[in-house]
C-alpha cells in the first residue's frame, strides 16, 4: 500500500495487477489500473506519488516507468489516465518523486530523471514559441490548467483556447473555462458558463457541462440524479426532443406534459406523421384544464390531420366549429390537393374567398352553386366567365341572362336574336343599355327582316344618321326617323330635314327643323308662306323665344 496525503492510495493486490483506491467521504472507490504498454503479464515493482502534486503518481517495473494522472473531478466521475511511459535503467530503483523529478538510486549511484510529462522544466529550445507550446501541452495533460491558461495567453492561438476550454470543461473547471472564453472571444459559450459559476451541486454542474458538450443522454442521467430532475425535462424541451420530453414529463408527473403534447403534435404534423399527430392532438383535447384558445388549437390540429388521413366529414365538422380563417384556408388547400374540390369550395366560402369558390365551381361546371355565389358578389368578370361556360353547355337562356349581368350586351343580344329567337328581349336590352355594338347587331337583323323602323332606331343609336336617313327616305319612314333623331341631330342634320320637309310641303315640320338649326329667318319665311292663323301664332311664339 502506497499512500498519498490527500486520501488516495495505490494498492498492489497481486504481482500482475494494480489498483487505485479513493477514500471519498464514507465510500471507497476501487479502480483496477491497466497499462497496455507493459501488458497484463508484466509485474509492477512499485508506486510513488508526486510529493508536490497529489494528482500524479507513477508505477514502474524492471526497466519502465508509467506516469498516471488522477482526476478526482471529471464529467465521467473520477478518472485515472495513463499519460506517458519511459525507459529507466534496470539497476536504478525509484525512491522519491517531486515536481516531476524522479529520484532513483542503486547501491552506489543516485540519479534524478525528469518524467516524460515534465520535460518542459529542463528544456530550453531556441524557439521560445516552441517551448511555450511544449509546456502548454504538458501542463494540459497533467491538468495544471491555471498554468496552461498562462501559456495560452502568451501563445494567442485559437487551437490553444479550444484545447484548454475542452479540457477545463471535461474536468468541470468552470473558472478556467470562463477565463479561456473571455480571452478567445467565445461569447456564446461564455454566456452559458457565466450561469454556472456559482453552481455548487456536482450532478447539476456535470449535467449542464454535458449538455454544453452535446452529450444529451449523459446530461439527462446526471440531472435526473440531481436535486432538480426537472432540468432534464427542460433540456429535452429546449432541444425539441418531444418524445423523450413527454416521457420524462410523465415520469416526473410534470404539468408541462400537456403543453408538450401540443408542441409534439405540431412537430409530428409538420413531419407528415399525421396519425401520430392526431393521437397527440386528441390527448391534448381531453385535458380538462384547457382554456378556449387551447381547445381551438387542439380542434384545429385534429381537423387538419383528419383531413390528411381521409376522414373528411370529421375534419370539415371541426373546421366549421373553429371559425378560424387560417384553418379554413389550410384545409381548403388540402382538400383541393385531394381532388375534393366541392368540399374545398365550401371552406373557401366560409373564409370569405367567394371568387376562389366560384372558380372551383366553374371548373366543376356546377352552375347552380356558382350562380348562387355570383348573386352575392355581382362581379361582371365572373358573370362573363359563367355566361361563356353556360353557352358552351348550350344553356342559352341562362347564358344570355348571365351576359346581361356581365354587362356584355353584345353577346346577350347575339343569343336573343339568334338561337333564342327573342328579338323583343334583345331590343329591350339595347334600349336600356344603349350599347353601340349590340345596336349594330340589331340594325343588321332588322334590315334583313324588313323591320325598317327598328332598323332606323338602332342606326340612330349608333350615330349612323346618314345611313338611317337614307333608309328612311327609301322606305318612306322619314317621320319616324325625324322623331328618333330630333333630340340628338346636329344643326347640319336639322337643316337637311328642314329642306326635306319644305320640299315635301310640310311647313310645320320644316319650320320646326329650321328653328332647331338656328335658321330663324327662313323659318319665319315658311310660316308666312304657310299663312294659317296657327302658323302666325307659332311664328310669334318663335320670335318671343
Amino acid at each position: 500500500m502506497v499512500a498519498e496525503a490527500g486520501g488516495t492510495r495505490t494498492f498492489k493486490k497481486k504481482k500482475s495487477e494494480h489498483y487505485q483506491v479513493s477514500l471519498v467521504e464514507d465510500s471507497v472507490e476501487l479502480r483496477k489500473l491497466s497499462s497496455p504498454e507493459y501488458g497484463q503479464s508484466r509485474e509492477v515493482d512499485g508506486a510513488l506519488w508526486d510529493a508536490s502534486d497529489p494528482s500524479i503518481f507513477v508505477l514502474w517495473n524492471t526497466n519502465q516507468i508509467f506516469v498516471y494522472v488522477y482526476a478526482a473531478v471529471n464529467i465521467h466521475s473520477s478518472k485515472v489516465t495513463l499519460v506517458q511511459s519511459a525507459v529507466v535503467p534496470s539497476e536504478l530503483c525509484p525512491h522519491a518523486l517531486n515536481r516531476g523529478a524522479l529520484s532513483c538510486q542503486s547501491d552506489d549511484v543516485q540519479e534524478t530523471t525528469i518524467l516524460p510529462t515534465h520535460t518542459w522544466t529542463s528544456k530550453t529550445p531556441q524557439d521560445q514559441k516552441q517551448l511555450q507550446w511544449h509546456r502548454f501541452e504538458q501542463r494540459l495533460n497533467i491538468l495544471h490548467l491555471e498554468e496552461a491558461l498562462a501559456d495560452a495567453v502568451s501563445l494567442k492561438d485559437s487551437i490553444c483556447w479550444d484545447m484548454l476550454i475542452s479540457k477545463a470543461l471535461e474536468h468541470m473547471n468552470v473558472e478556467v473555462a470562463v477565463k479561456a472564453c473571455q480571452h478567445s472571444g467565445n461569447v456564446k459559450l461564455l454566456t452559458s458558463l457565466r450561469a454556472l459559476e456559482n453552481l455548487e451541486e456536482y450532478l447539476l454542474l456535470r449535467g449542464y457541462i454535458l449538455a454544453l458538450s452535446e452529450d444529451t443522454d449523459a446530461a439527462e442521467a446526471s440531472f435526473m440524479k440531481s436535486s432538480r430532475p426537472e432540468v432534464a425535462l427542460e433540456l429535452r424541451w429546449d432541444l425539441e426532443q418531444w418524445d423523450r420530453a413527454i416521457a420524462l414529463a410523465r415520469e416526473l408527473q410534470s404539468p408541462l406534459e400537456i403543453e408538450m403534447s401540443k408542441k409534439y403534435a405540431l412537430v409530428l404534423e409538420k413531419q407528415g406523421d399525421y396519425r401520430q399527430a392526431l393521437s397527440y392532438y386528441e390527448q391534448y383535447l381531453k385535458t380538462s384544464t384547457l382554456d378556449t384558445e387551447q381547445r381551438a388549437v387542439a380542434k384545429a390540429g385534429i381537423a387538419r390531420t383528419s383531413v390528411r388521413l381521409g376522414d373528411i366529414w370529421k375534419g370539415k365538422h371541426l373546421v366549421t366549429e373553429c371559425s378560424d380563417s387560417l384553418l379554413y384556408r389550410e384545409c381548403a388547400k388540402m382538400l383541393e390537393g385531394l381532388n375534393l374540390h366541392e368540399d374545398a369550395a365550401e371552406l373557401y366560402v366560409l373564409d370569405g374567398q367567394v371568387e376562389k369558390a366560384i372558380g372551383i365551381y366553374l371548373d366543376m361546371k356546377n352552375f347552380p352553386k356558382m350562380h348562387s355565389l355570383l348573386e352575392k358578389i355581382e362581379s361582371p368578370k365572373w358573370y362573363a366567365k359563367y355566361a361563356r361556360a353556360l353557352e358552351a353547355e348550350r344553356k342559352l337562356t341562362e347564358a344570355a341572362a348571365a351576359y346581361v349581368k356581365a354587362e356584355d350586351f353584345e353577346n346577350a343580344v347575339r343569343l336573343y336574336l339568334g338561337p333564342l329567337r327573342n328579338p323583343t328581349e334583345a331590343f329591350s336590352i339595347i334600349r336600356k343599355a344603349r350599347s353601340m355594338e349590340a345596336a349594330k347587331l340589331a340594325s343588321r337583323y332588322c334590315k334583313n327582316k324588313g323591320d325598317y323602323e327598328n332598323a332606323i332606331e338602332f342606326l340612330v343609336l349608333q350615330k349612323r344618321t346618314e345611313e338611317a336617313r337614307e333608309l328612311a327616305q327609301q322606305q318612306d319612314k322619314m317621320d319616324m326617323y325625324t322623331e328618333q333623331v330630333a333630340d340628338v341631330a346636329s344643326e347640319e342634320e336639322c337643316s337637311k330635314l328642314g329642306k326635306y320637309y319644305e320640299a315635301m310641303g310640310n311647313y310645320e315640320k320644316a319650320t320646326a327643323m329650321f328653328e332647331r338649326c338656328g335658321n330663324v329667318k327662313h323659318a319665319l319665311k315658311l310660316y308666312q308662306s304657310w299663312g294659317t292663323p296657327e302658323a302666325m301664332e307659332q311664328a310669334i311664339n318663335m320670335v318671343r323665344r
